[in-house]
């Protein structure tokens, strides 16, 4: 339950009088946004899981045991601060007479000093893993132990009682609050590991315990390897310029033809499948929905809203763009509304 800080100036260690509340190993030590360290679960002095919590203050230099629990007693799990100030505990193994693999999730709210249950769960529980937060919001679950294994795994141990290290992640992205098993393998199968991220985005994973491929046999890992996750984009795709046909034509032409209303050109390619008749509207000044046809082209960049007929002049319309219009990556833009008149037609001069 002892403490130690090092301190960088002076390059010494120094041991301090404050101690845990709990005695416990196998937990996370996880620095918040306000400079305090949260710290959660570990094994008591029997080995039995812990749920309780507590924070370190650095400014009075004690540690607070939280009143509320996690929601399930864990060790050898991860705790991953995420850009919001929250913190995502993941995985981890439950010991209590008997040993329980973890593929549950939760989050701590600093604010409110409690635990949230996910409803997303990992593909595999693990223990003794890690979780790196990406540049783009998503957080990379790598590696650990558990009793799990791959039909396509190269491993010839199939039984499921034992405890085995693994070479697969996962990644969880906190938009959709969904893990996702990643197709690829990582070159070594290992735990109790250290994975950081790199200034260039990639996460470099050094030593840890487990077997090198090929290999049969088990022990400490001298090696390391270099993952190259795919960044998603987060962007959100805007309106670049909108055009509405609307010239008054004259008398001798006839009323307004229902040659394409609008061009609508967006800043990135759009999904195509999101430009629908429920995502692009035309409405009349009594709010009622005018029928026509949408078209797109330059892979999405460009789409068209065609009245099926002729719009009446001296009338209001209202053209609507909704959220539900997204980028590839399923980013949506922003609700647009935009209204204007048809003119008049204009008397001819014969």
């Amino acid at each position: 339950s002892s403490l130690e800080i090092y301190d960088p100036v002076s390059d010494t260690i120094t041991s301090l009088s404050s101690s845990l509340s709990t005695p416990r190993s196998g937990h996370t030590a996880t620095l918040l946004s306000d400079g305090r360290v949260l710290i959660t679960g570990g094994t008591d002095s029997s080995g039995i899981s812990l749920d309780s919590a507590e924070i370190y203050d650095p400014k009075t230099q004690t540690f607070s045991l939280l009143s509320q629990k996690m929601t399930i007693s864990r060790s050898n799990h991860t705790a991953t601060l995420l850009p919001d100030g929250r913190v995502i505990i993941i995985g981890g193994i439950n010991i209590n007479n008997t040993i329980t693999l973890l593929n549950s999730a939760e989050v701590f709210n600093p604010a409110s000093e409690t635990f949230t249950p996910l409803l997303a769960v990992l593909k595999k529980g693990r223990f003794g893993h890690s979780a790196t937060l990406l540049p783009d919001g998503r957080i990379l679950t790598a590696l650990g132990s558990g009793y799990d294994y791959d039909e396509d795994d190269d491993d010839d141990d199939k039984d499921t009682n034992k405890i085995k290290p693994y070479n697969n992640a996962e990644l969880y992205d906190p938009i959709t609050d969904t893990f996702i098993k990643i197709a690829g393998k990582i070159t070594d199968k290992r735990y109790d590991h250290t994975a950081n991220l790199l200034t260039d985005a990639r996460i470099i994973i050094i030593g840890g315990e487990g077997k090198k491929k090929d290999d049969k046999d088990k022990g400490i890992l001298s090696t390391g390897v270099i993952l190259t996750p795919v960044v998603v984009d987060s962007t959100a795709p805007n309106i670049s310029s909108i055009t509405i046909n609307n010239n008054p034509p004259s008398l001798a032409t006839g009323p307004l033809t229902h040659d394409p209303l609008t061009l609508i050109r967006f800043s990135e390619p759009i999904r195509v499948t999101t430009l629908r008749s429920d995502t692009i509207l035309l409405k009349d000044d009594k709010g009622a929905a005018v029928e026509g046809i949408i078209t797109q082209s330059e892979s999405g960049l460009l789409s068209f809203f065609t009245p099926k007929n002729p719009l009446s002049g001296g009338k209001g319309y209202t053209i609507e763009l909704t959220s539900g219009i997204t980028d590839t990556s399923g980013n949506p833009i922003t609700a647009y509304t935009n209204t204007f008149v048809v003119p008049n037609p204009v008397p001819s001069i014969t």
